[in-house]
């Protein structure tokens, strides 16, 4: 018997373990996202999202994925620099959820305007990889 209870501890870490590298895999695929938004990358930015992506904007104007690549890489959005605080990840099965504060800078017209703003992302897994499904910004 005790022999057995050993191997299903171990077990049962094992399962519950990639709960963990799940949170480290959302946290990665969030800076990725960011670095693909600050460099305007089409690729990456149709790597990390899904074909359904709906992106919310503070002003109200929601963007499908072909329209929020369009404004970053044509530059009619432009960021320069993203930070985050007060991160939270939360994970419900293939679903995740990322809440923070963003400090950015925005340039416009050469001119680079600091905004601070609440985030709200949703992930999901697809193909094994996490994708940015939706975001919500709001002041």
């Amino acid at each position: 018997m005790k022999k057995l209870l050993l191997p299903l501890i171990f077990m049962t870490l094992a399962i519950t373990l990639p709960g963990q590298s799940d949170t480290e895999a959302i946290a990665s695929a969030v800076d990725k996202l960011h670095q693909a938004i600050i460099d305007g990358d089409s690729d990456k930015l149709h790597a990390i999202t899904t074909k359904e992506l709906t992106y919310g904007h503070s002003s109200g104007s929601i963007e499908n994925r072909q329209e929020f690549i369009e404004a970053l890489t044509s530059g009619k959005s432009d960021f320069a620099k993203i930070e985050m605080s007060d991160e939270v990840i939360m994970l419900k099965g293939n679903t995740a959820w990322v809440r923070f504060i963003m400090d950015a800078d925005v340039i416009s017209d050469g001119n680079t305007t600091p905004i601070t703003l609440k985030i709200l992302y949703i992930w999901v897994q697809d193909g094994g990889e996490w994708k940015l499904l939706a975001r919500q910004a709001v002041r």
